[in-house]
């Protein structure tokens, strides 16, 4: 395990390279140049994709500082923190990710590539952490077997996972609960997973922001998020969502006997990809949640207006089979702008004429979304796995 200092310098750049004092010059050189050109690659890509969104990026060291958008945006991660590098592919011990964030005040670098096969979940145990799996060299991270839990409960706040890949995760693949706040998971790629993929749920969890992901074809029952149990203030933008029956998202405010309606905004939803619910449904409100459905893309074989995007809307739809058939399951939507590539009007769905509040994301139309979303989401360069999960996607209209 190495802890240092994050510098500004070329010095720090350096020093991520450094395995042993008695390695040579020459090798320090080689060394150096291959980072150098790895990390300038990196900043060059952050910084394409913040012009075309809206965004801003500061390329600090070793480690790129990016400007996020949406209700998660205000968190700084571990910016200004010491770098641990991780050393070790083993599931626990010295120098591995599990090490990495069983406490906060740091930003984790890779100096290693490849599969960390898992035999539980990785919690998270403190604030002010930076997950950056874009150090690490090619080929890049991947979780399988288990995933990431970001928990209040563990002192989580303050958090920001990029890069990542969570493969084949016996429950879900990054859960997101107990209170946790100012997080911020971008640009991962979540697969296979026994319950949820990419999960925000519990009380008072809140203020996150899910941007630029592949949540994809999860295992048994095929839940792909989950948005519930009174977390709020949820951001979801430029995200692809492939292969799935249901919850793409879900989202229940208040599903408890009180059934109280969200005073505020659950979620913020512009500029993803739903595509192929597979007979199930793309995405359903319910149980008193607030939710802005803005500029997505929705696709599926056979989709239709019923199980597209799914408003719960008390006595008015208590006949509906998605709805529980229960006249006190009543949310509120507003939709905008939203395309369906099975030429639906879904748009007219929503009955909220007002957008609910929400920061501002850079929003694209929804098919110039749906472009950018199928170029850039995930962890690039693409692995096989997500490669297969894209195929077939078609974004044909202008």
């Amino acid at each position: 395990m190495k802890v240092y200092s994050h510098m500004k310098s070329s010095r720090a750049l350096n020093r991520i390279v450094i395995k042993s004092e008695t390695h040579s010059v020459l090798f320090l050189l080689i060394l150096g140049i291959i980072s150098v050109t790895f990390i300038n690659s990196y900043a060059e890509e952050i910084r394409e994709v913040a012009e075309e969104t809206g965004g801003d990026a500061d390329i600090a060291g070793p480690v790129a500082v990016v400007t996020y958008q949406g209700f998660g945006a205000a968190t700084p991660g571990g910016a200004g923190k010491p770098l641990y590098h991780v050393t070790s592919l083993a599931n626990s011990g010295p120098g591995t990710l599990r090490n990495a964030v069983s406490q906060g005040n740091r930003i984790v670098v890779f100096d290693k590539a490849g599969i960390i096969t898992l035999t539980s979940d990785i919690d998270v145990k403190g604030a002010y952490i930076t997950i950056a799996g874009e150090t690490a060299p090619a080929g890049g991270i991947t979780l399988k077997n288990y995933g990431l839990r970001i928990h209040g409960s563990n002192g989580a706040h303050d958090i920001i996972v990029r890069h990542i890949r969570v493969r084949n995760a016996a429950i879900d693949g990054i859960q997101i609960a107990g209170g946790a706040y100012r997080i911020v998971v971008d640009h991962t790629s979540i697969y296979n997973s026994g319950d949820g993929n990419l999960d925000v749920t519990q009380n008072n969890t809140r203020h996150v922001t899910l941007s630029w992901n592949i949540v994809a074809d999860p295992a048994g029952e095929e839940k792909n998020t989950l948005i519930a149990n009174r977390a709020r203030y949820i951001s979801m933008h430029h995200n692809l969502y492939v292969k799935s029956a249901q919850r793409n998202p879900q989202v229940t405010y208040d599903d408890s006997a009180a059934k109280t309606q969200d005073a505020g905004t659950t979620l913020d939803m512009r500029n993803n990809i739903i595509w192929d619910w597979r007979g199930g449904y793309g995405t359903r409100i319910r149980y008193g949640a607030a939710v802005n459905i803005v500029n997505n893309f929705y696709s599926s074989n056979n989709g239709d207006e019923d199980d597209s995007i799914i408003i719960c809307k008390g006595a008015a739809t208590a006949a509906l089979a998605h709805c529980d058939k229960n006249a006190e399951n009543r949310a509120r939507a507003y939709t905008a702008g939203n395309f369906s590539a099975d030429e639906l009007n879904l748009n007219k769905l929503g009955n909220s004429t007002n957008a609910f509040p929400a920061p501002v994301v850079t929003t694209q139309t929804a098919c110039a979304a749906a472009k950018l979303v199928y170029s850039k989401a995930g962890v690039r360069p693409l692995d096989t796995t997500d490669k297969a999960n894209l195929t077939g996607i078609t974004i044909n209209c202008t």
